[in-house]
């Protein structure tokens, strides 16, 4: 895991070589320099997570710098340390981007676990033309304790996601110049972790499942009239990046069965093993949901009210070849040797049903191993 890379400026030595001790004690990757001059210098070539400044420095104030640090790395994440009451300066670099202001002399636990608290914000950028629907987004994620950016287009994104560190991008796919579509490409080539959530208000030309086979997360419809889904999403993009949980816990099934008993107990099998369950009726609710977001596996019913399990199959592998399809089938052995011959690159294997469950685990399990080499 990388380690967090901290910047401490200020022209009191004996504190500068304190405070690096504590935090590089605390396994941080320290640096430290006297001045804001220097810390710019050093800005431009590397850049950090927290960086924490004095106020009041000889030559260029801690106010001044902290301006000409939110250009070169927006978000990074700074506190400013003060030995007098806060001005009205401080005040208004408080609504610009500072993190927090601490107080000299300062509790170190306090700000110890200051730090903490910022580093377990999630960092998200919003990349959308619509001044108002980026600045409402933002505003409704800071206040929901998300440390939230902003970028106009996609140059401005692309040029902050090579000197910055995000967890989550939202991304509006229609854009004047660089639509989002190039913007994911290029995002993925420079940080191929980022979880990328798509936005479009167009429902009705493929964009979705274009995105998710480029590498996005899911894409989600505006307006956001249910803004729950969206965090939601977003918790679900970092429960990914972390890895919460075993290794199969993060599992996203697709259960395609018109069985409602059928499906329920399948369900209640894979749910017990912490995988995540989303059941639909019929072939078309199932593409649906393709086109919104990945799914690691999916259980099909050979027989579905709209379209065969083989014609459905086919068309999650055209959206997402990484897509496990696993098939439910009556039919008997020698029927089933007959057609995996010719659904060999649809259907990773086939279940008989009644289903045995620890076959169904097994087959799981196995899947997402092969899955893993593609």
């Amino acid at each position: 895991m990388k380690k967090t890379n901290i910047l401490i400026v200020d022209d009191e030595i004996d504190l500068l070589e304190t405070l690096g001790d504590i935090f590089e004690s605390k396994g941080y990757n320290v640096t430290m320099v006297e001045d804001g001059n220097k810390a710019l210098e050093l800005l431009r070539k590397k850049y950090f997570d927290i960086i924490l400044m004095d106020l009041k420095m000889p030559g260029i104030s801690g106010v001044e710098s902290f301006k000409e640090v939110k250009k070169l790395h927006p978000s990074a994440a700074i506190i400013m340390m003060t030995a007098g009451s806060v001005g009205e300066e401080i005040k208004g670099a408080m609504g610009s981007g500072v993190d927090a202001v601490v107080d000299k002399p300062f509790n170190v636990k306090k700000l110890v676990a200051t730090i903490e608290s910022i580093l377990g914000r999630p960092l998200i950028l919003v990349v959308d033309d619509r001044v108002e629907d980026r600045e409402t987004l933002r505003d409704i994620l800071v206040d929901r304790n998300y440390r939230a950016f902003v970028a106009k287009d996609g140059y401005e994104a692309i040029d902050i996601v090579r000197r910055s560190d995000f967890d989550v991008i939202l991304l509006d796919i229609r854009m004047p110049g660089m639509d989002g579509m190039e913007v994911l490409e290029v995002v993925k080539e420079i940080k191929p972790d980022i979880g990328v959530v798509m936005m479009t208000g167009y429902s009705s030309e493929g964009l979705a499942g274009k995105s998710i086979k480029k590498g996005a997360y899911t894409c989600l419809y505006k307006p956001f009239l249910d803004m729950e889904k969206l965090l939601r999403v977003i918790e679900e993009v970092q429960e990914q990046k972390k890895g919460v949980g075993s290794s199969w816990q993060r599992v996203k099934v697709l259960l395609v069965d018109g069985e409602p008993a059928h499906k329920e107990t399948i369900s209640n099998i894979l749910t017990e093993e912490g995988y995540r369950i989303i059941p639909v009726n019929n072939g078309s609710e199932a593409l649906k949901r393709a086109e919104e977001s990945f799914f690691n596996v999916a259980l099909i019913d050979f027989e579905l009210s709209d379209m065969s399990g083989l014609e459905l199959a086919t068309k999650l592998k055209e959206m997402n070849r990484k897509t496990c399809v696993i098939m439910m089938s009556r039919f008997s052995a020698l029927d089933l040797e007959t057609l995996e011959e010719s659904t060999k690159e649809a259907i990773f294997d086939y279940l008989i049903e009644p289903i045995d469950p620890a076959q169904l685990k097994r087959l799981i399990k196995e899947g997402l191993r092969e899955q893993k080499r593609w």
